[in-house]
């Protein structure tokens, strides 16, 4: 039913469980991490130079990286609203136009690294 944003100052587990109109129930967690800034030590963790810019911002941004990804823009419901590929034929740099505000996580989609970023739409 509602959205529900929320802006924690530190690491935050949430829990939501919800029922569908057959009385089927299920439970979904996720831990939100907060970072204060990116320190040296997260550049260096970043070893496919993966750079979204600028975020948060208006609805459009773009996505950048060092060598070839297959990604998916997942909305704050879990479902999936865009896929994107970054490889030599665009320079692997993507601009991504058009998002409703609310909160966006990429991943990827290939799930061969542990990439969950979150960008941040506000109008």
């Amino acid at each position: 039913g509602s959205i529900v944003t929320v802006t924690p100052q530190n690491h935050t587990t949430y829990t939501v469980q919800g029922t569908d109109a057959n009385g089927c129930m299920n439970t979904a967690t996720i831990t939100v991490r907060v970072s204060a800034c990116i320190g040296v030590n997260e550049i260096n963790n970043n070893p496919i130079g993966l750079s979204i810019y600028p975020n948060p911002n208006n609805g459009e941004f773009n996505i950048s990286s060092k060598e070839d990804m297959n990604l998916v823009l997942i909305n704050e419901l879990g479902q999936v609203v865009m896929e994107l590929s970054l490889n030599e034929g665009n320079n692997h740099l993507v601009n991504v136009k058009g998002l409703s505000e609310g909160i966006y996580i990429i991943s990827d989609k290939t799930k061969n690294t542990a990439l969950n970023q979150k960008i941040i739409i506000q109008n």
